[in-house]
């Protein structure tokens, strides 16, 4: 652009220009725009929203079975108890009649399921 007849070009379209060259320059600098990044990026951001989801899901279901299996243990520590308690009595009466003394079965280890029995 000219500003008046004879005067060569009007200030602005200088500054106009530079700033022109400048946008040019980062443009160039940033490089060539993957068109499709941002649907990638959302599709990437889907995609970890599930996964956590669903690792959520699995600890949680994680948790459900050690609670069943605590259950379990229990309910065979219970069992296993008992039986050896019905065995420790025949076993006493048994020795008893046998031997004229006295013995006994018991527990070794904090947990009947890990530890083991002896007769004393």
């Amino acid at each position: 652009m000219e500003g008046q007849a004879g005067q060569g070009p009007a200030p602005y379209s200088k500054k106009a220009e530079l700033l022109k060259e400048r946008v040019r320059a980062k443009l160039e600098e940033l490089g060539q725009v993957h068109l499709s990044a941002l649907e990638i990026y959302r599709s990437l951001q889907k995609r970890r929203a599930d996964l956590e989801s669903q690792y959520r899901d699995l600890l949680a279901g994680r948790d459900k079975l050690k609670g069943f299996l605590r259950e379990v243990e229990n309910k065979m520590e219970s069992i296993l108890k008992d039986a050896l308690d019905q065995m420790d009595i025949h076993f006493s009466q048994i020795f008893k009649e046998l031997s004229g003394g006295e013995a006994h079965l018991h527990f070794t280890g904090s947990s009947i399921l890990k530890g083991g029995w002896r007769w004393r």
